[in-house]
């Protein structure tokens, strides 16, 4: 009998693991110390990063000398990526050649979040990070 409790036990937290939404799971880092915002070039607001602000002075002026002078590492948008290999960047679906692929139901979205989709598909398509597949009923 105790085998049989230990199976449903079982079951039962497997269950309620399914039913745990992705927030639940999502482990979000926090800072450990205050940061600062830098303005790394001065006539875009947008262009900024953050340090911390427990460090020296003079380092923390070496850095931010640093962080202007190498502005040009930083990808603001998805445009300033040219060039990247394919290679990195390609998703592919390991599945066997001979299994049939199952079409999943099309997902319904808040309309908030319908439109903050289609813009970022939009971005990633016009920078050609990103590209339609037809594939074959």
């Amino acid at each position: 009998m105790a085998a049989r409790e230990c199976y449903l036990a079982m079951l039962a937290m497997d269950e309620q693991m399914q039913t745990m939404s992705i927030e639940e799971r999502r482990i979000v880092a926090e800072p450990t110390e205050v940061l600062g915002d830098v303005l790394l070039q001065g006539n875009d607001p947008e262009k900024f990063t953050r340090i911390g602000t427990s460090m020296k002075e003079k380092a923390k002026e070496d850095l931010i000398q640093f962080l202007r002078k190498n502005t040009e590492v930083f990808a603001w948008s998805h445009d300033d990526m040219p060039g990247i290999d394919p290679s990195v960047i390609t998703h592919r679906l390991n599945v066997f050649p001979s299994s049939k692929p199952v079409r999943q139901k099309k997902r319904a979205f808040a309309p908030e979040r319908d439109k903050a989709i289609k813009e970022e598909v939009q971005k990633l398509t016009t920078a050609q990070f990103i590209q339609e597949v037809y594939y074959p009923d």
